[in-house]
C-alpha cells in the first residue's frame, strides 16, 4: 500500500507523509501489542512528572541504545503510550533497509539510514 503514496510524493508532500504515519501505525501498533499481550512483557518509564506531561506535546529527542534484538519494540511501546508511534523516527544502520516491511516502511518514512562512518553520514544526519 506504501508503494501506492509514491504518485502522491510530488503533488502533496504533506498528504504523503500524513498518509504514511497512518500506514506506519497500522503496522507498529499490531507489533505493540504482540510485545504486551502475547509476551506479557512490560515496559516502565522513570521520568519526573513535569517531563512526561511535555511528551506527545512536543518534539523530542529520545536516544535509546538496545542491547537486545527486541529492545525497540519497548521504545515503540513508549510512543503508543503518548500517541506518537506513526510518527516517530529513528536513525537506523543501513542494513535495516534490506529487512521486509520495518525497513520498507521506514523507507517512505523518510527515516534516516546510516552507514556508521561520519564522513559519508554527515550529509544526511
Amino acid at each position: 500500500i506504501q508503494l501506492c503514496t509514491l504518485i502522491i510524493w510530488p503533488l502533496n508532500r504533506r498528504l504523503y507523509r500524513r498518509l504514511n504515519c497512518r500506514l506506519a501505525y497500522s503496522l507498529w501498533s499490531q507489533l505493540v501489542m504482540l510485545l504486551e499481550w502475547w509476551s506479557g512483557t512490560e515496559c516502565t518509564l522513570f521520568s519526573k512528572q513535569e517531563m512526561v506531561d511535555h511528551f506527545g506535546k512536543e518534539h523530542a529527542i529520545i536516544i535509546l541504545n538496545h542491547n537486545f534484538e527486541i529492545d525497540f519494540l519497548c521504545g515503540w511501546t513508549m510512543c503508543e503510550r503518548f500517541g506518537v508511534l506513526g510518527s516517530s523516527k529513528v536513525l537506523a544502520k543501513k542494513e535495516l533497509l534490506k529487512v521486509p516491511l520495518i525497513g520498507w516502511t521506514w523507507y517512505f518514512l523518510e527515516i534516516v539510514f546510516c552507514k556508521r562512518k561520519w564522513e559519508e553520514d554527515r550529509k544526511s544526519t
